[in-house]
This record gives structure tokens, sequence and C-alpha cells, in this order.
């Protein structure tokens, strides 16, 4: 039961329109809880990603239900608190689950908790999804670092009043996933012995999976087997009658995405949450774990339970990859900036 008045509930709206009171209160209430908390990095774990938090020296919880103006999560594989702690000796805090637009959240709910780690003085937010393969050439259980993004959403959690204080009108989304901190990740992964993949992030609303029908092929083996016997003259042409033109799965989505768009993994979230630390200056770094492979002709049925599954594989190499890249990132937030170029 959550008797938290100030908790929203689905579909309430947006999170009102004072928003640096909200956040305020909010990180007023976290503060008093765990006061001696200073986390540079904040990180919000997808689904089934659970080791990173097993790895995480945890030093706090508070569950979302508590925190005003919090939403909570809904779905499987999703734990709903708000850890704080080290991890690699680094102080972090981590989303254990994420709010998801399909929940029926708005925008600004599902991002809200972005703005808070801000005002609790994050620097770099590490976002983490699982995710639908559209690569070919990759494999069910991959990492792959984002590079970019699609927002599919057909949404934005920037849309209405912008507070000028907190961060501009027009934020410019240009190397959103900065690029010197991507060739860190890369370098980090590298020698510590974790493949790793670099690709565009294709946000969709959820909740459903994208469409898929049977290849017409096998509907028309039968078919096709009993008129071979009848009139095999008529195979005698197999530009006509072969393989070719029984066509192709008609995963319209998927092949979309891919072609179209030019997506290398799809998937519900990540997109929104990235918007709003572009509007307010955090540095990000995001990851998704390849949990299906969505090829539109060579593609079977999936479920929650089978992503969930992928996802926890995949999920100690996730963390061994975390460790490792957390203190790189924070002696990076560390080092002085380069002095300015002497005028001529």
């Amino acid at each position: 039961m959550i008797n938290n008045p100030r908790v929203p509930k689905p579909d309430d709206g947006p999170v009102p329109e004072n928003l640096r009171e909200k956040l305020l209160e909010t990180v007023g209430m976290i503060r008093a809880r765990v006061p001696d908390q200073h986390p540079v990095i904040g990180i919000i774990l997808g689904t089934g990603l659970g080791s990173v938090a097993k790895c995480l020296q945890i030093e706090a919880e508070i569950r979302y239900e508590e925190i005003p103006w919090f939403a909570w999560s809904t779905v499987e594989g999703h734990a709903g608190k708000l850890l704080f702690g080290k991890l690699a000796g680094v102080p972090v805090v981590c989303m254990q689950g994420r709010f998801h637009r399909y929940e029926g959240w708005s925008m600004k709910n599902i991002t809200y908790p972005v703005r808070a780690m801000h005002y609790m003085g994050v620097k770099v937010l590490i976002v983490s999804n699982a995710a639908g393969c559209l690569n070919p050439q990759w494999n069910r259980g991959d990492i792959m670092l984002i590079s970019d993004h699609v927002n599919l959403f057909g949404e934005n959690p920037l849309v209405g009043h912008n507070d000028s204080a907190i961060g501009p009108r027009f934020p410019d989304m240009f190397n959103c996933y900065e690029r010197h901190l991507r060739a860190l990740v890369t370098e980090t992964a590298l020698a510590n012995a974790v493949q790793l993949r670099q690709g565009v992030y294709a946000g969709l609303l959820g909740p459903n999976l994208e469409t898929e029908q049977p290849h017409p092929r096998h509907a028309a083996l039968p078919f096709l087997a009993r008129l071979r016997g009848a009139a095999p003259c008529l195979f005698s042409r197999p530009a006509f009658f072969g393989p070719a033109s029984w066509g192709r799965a008609q995963a319209a989505e998927y092949r979309w995405l891919r072609q179209g768009v030019g997506a290398d993994a799809v998937g519900m979230s990540t997109v929104p949450e990235v918007i709003v630390a572009v509007h307010i200056g955090l540095k990000v770094v995001g990851f998704s774990v390849l949990t299906d492979m969505c090829l539109p002709d060579s593609l079977e049925p999936t479920s929650h339970t089978e992503i969930l599954r992928a996802a926890q594989t995949a999920d100690e190499k996730m963390a061994r990859l975390m460790l490792a890249v957390i203190p790189r990132l924070a002696a990076e937030l560390a080092a002085p900036a380069p002095a300015p170029a002497a005028a001529n």
C-alpha cells in the first residue's frame, strides 16, 4: 500500500510546473535519510541487470514509494529502489529499476529521477537497458555501447514550460553520448576482455514487441509439394517458383527499423532519460544488453520471460565492465579542465 501523498499516479500528468520546488523537496528528503552520501555518478539499471547492484557496496537504500514526487516500478525485473554506496570505490546512486511510458507515467514522471540525481550532485549518468538486436552480425547476449539514438516515442519530455534556470529551451543533442567517454569505455572493455559492440538505439513506446508474420514459404510448402508432383514442368524456372519468389517474413517494423531508420537495437526506454540528462548538462554513457534477435528473415517468437533470462546471462559481463569503467569515469571527472589556448 502506497501512503505517500506526494507519489504521483499513472496518467496524473506531468510533474508540476514549479519543478525546482519539487526537486528541492525530493532531494531534501533523500539527504535527510542519507546525509553522508555524495554520489558523483548516477546509474539506471535496465531489465534483469541485477549483478551490478550486487557489486555495489550498499550503504543506504530508499524505496521509490517513499520519495516525494517519484513514481514506482510496476514491471518484472525492476526492483524499485534507489541505492546509495560505492562501486569500485566511487560514490554512486543507482536506480534499481526505472519507469516506462507504457506503464502510464508521463514523460516528466519517468525522467524526474534524472533531474533529482543532478540535484544530488551527479555529473555522469550511466543508462542501461535490455534491447532487441537488429544487427545480423551480432549475437544474443552481446553488450552494445550506445553511440546515438532515435526517438520514436512520439513524445518528448521537454514539451511544456521550460525553466531556463534548469536547462535551455532548445538543447543541442549533438554528441549526447560523448565521444571521448565512448572511447574510454571501448578501451576499458578491450583491456578487460569484454567484447563490446557500438551502435544506434531506437526507442519505442511499447509495451508490445514488434510485428512479425510467419514466413509465406512455410504456409505454401504443402501446396507446392502437391503442385510439383502434378506439374513438374512448372518448377523448371526457379526464378519464378524458387525460394526468392516465396517472399520474406513480413516483419515490417523490424525491417523498417533496420533498413529505414538504421538502428542496431530497439527498446522501450532510455531515450527520454538521455534527453533530460543533456538538457541539464549531464555527461551520458549508455549500454544495451542484446537479449533477443530481431532479424526479419529468421524471426522467432519471444517473451518477457525469455528477455529476462537472456539479460541475466549477460549480466556478469556488464558488471565486470561497470567495475572497470566507473573508476576511469570518476578520474575523468576529477581531472582538471584543459587550459584555454593562449591568444596570439
